[in-house]
């Protein structure tokens, strides 16, 4: 049982047993989400939710299975949870039938059983000068810092040679976009194959980007049917069967990241972008210029065709926020196709810790 209000401060309000409640919004309105999710709660328990709110609930949940798994490493977690819980191996195909067959009836018993609205435990991340004193009607307040520092990368700290990088960098740059070329808005349509436990999903894609903003509209065709998402300074919102709600903080941070490793936003950016020449590198029998880019909190590591300047591979590393770990990325370019002065590769495989990930496949591009 799960409800959401749109913004950017999350509080959980959790019950003791296996259960919890999230609203998501500003620090200023903390108190107002609160009451709300209590007013639901009450309203789970003493009225019967309608047949459209129950449909829209399971569409939902089964749609956002098809994020939850993007690589081998991260199914294989998740079947090691599994046995360690003592959990049947059909448990994740059992999940998917419950879902399925939830009832209203089934809702309103689960509500009265286990929802506890005066046994409840609120936990409030976000703005404590916003917040101010709108918690002291709930009782004492324990504070708690939550902050969780990133494991240090496993790659060894190498020099590189700073000349030698902005030098790759402006031939990457200008193998990208052609002289006099003014990039906006980069439209692209296209589909990207996600490996999960239910098999290769794929879904078509159709994009409007803007990497030197880093905003994004994206509209993707999925089974469970169309999915708009929207980012913009910093935040985004997810719409599905015209029921809008806010992208949630673990989906964000990857999102602005993407877009700021991705080639043509450092190309864009190249004049603040710290680069370093590493050596050559040889890969399936080619030789490639090693170059580490480093800007706006990114780094990401090319390995660019000795003669076009174009990227054939990237790697980065980042923490997988499942595991706790770092895992290693890496992109594999192929396919370079030129439109609107803007060059672009209409193939990318992605291999997370050695594993094919996903593919995405473009079908056009056009710069605006």
């Amino acid at each position: 049982l799960a409800y959401s209000v749109g913004g950017s401060y999350g509080s959980n309000i959790n019950y003791p047993g296996t259960f919890r409640l999230t609203t998501m919004t500003k620090s200023a309105t903390t108190s107002e989400a609160i009451d709300a999710i209590i007013k639901e709660v009450k309203r789970l328990q003493n009225e019967p939710i309608t047949k459209e709110e129950l449909q829209n609930t399971k569409d939902q949940f089964l749609n956002s299975l098809v994020f939850r798994y993007d690589s081998k490493s991260q199914i294989l977690n998740e079947r090691i949870s599994n046995e360690y819980n003592g959990l049947p191996k059909d448990a994740f195909d059992k999940l998917m039938e419950g879902i399925k067959t939830t009832t209203i009836q089934d809702v309103q018993r689960v509500a009265k059983k286990y929802l506890k609205p005066d046994q409840m435990q609120i936990l409030v991340v976000g703005n404590k000068k916003e917040i101010g004193d709108q918690l002291q009607k709930y009782g004492n307040i324990n504070e708690l810092d939550i902050s969780i520092p990133e494991p240090k990368s496993d790659e060894p700290v190498v020099e590189g040679d700073a000349v030698k990088g902005k030098e790759w960098l402006t031939k990457m740059s200008n193998a990208l976009i052609k002289s006099g070329t003014k990039v906006g808005i980069i439209k692209e349509e296209g589909s990207i194959t996600q490996k999960t436990p239910m098999g290769d999903q794929k879904i078509e894609i159709s994009s409007s980007i803007n990497y030197k903003e880093y905003s994004s509209d994206r509209i993707l065709n999925t089974a469970q049917g169309e999915v708009q998402m929207s980012f913009k300074n910093g935040s985004g919102t997810m719409s599905m069967m015209g029921q809008e709600r806010p992208l949630p903080p673990q989906m964000v941070k990857p999102i602005i990241n993407e877009m700021k490793r991705h080639y043509l936003s450092v190309a864009l950016h190249k004049n603040d972008v710290k680069a370093d020449y590493l050596g050559d590198e040889t890969v399936d029998g080619n030789s490639y210029a090693v170059v580490r880019a480093k800007y706006d909190g990114v780094t990401i590591t090319y390995l660019m065709d000795q003669k076009t300047g174009l990227p054939a591979r990237s790697r980065y590393s980042e923490m997988n926020p499942q595991t706790g770990q770092m895992q290693q990325a890496v992109s594999i370019y192929s396919n370079w196709t030129t439109a609107d002065g803007v060059t672009y590769a209409y193939t990318v495989k992605t291999m997370v810790d050695d594993e094919l990930a996903a593919e995405i496949s473009i079908k056009s591009h056009s710069v605006e």
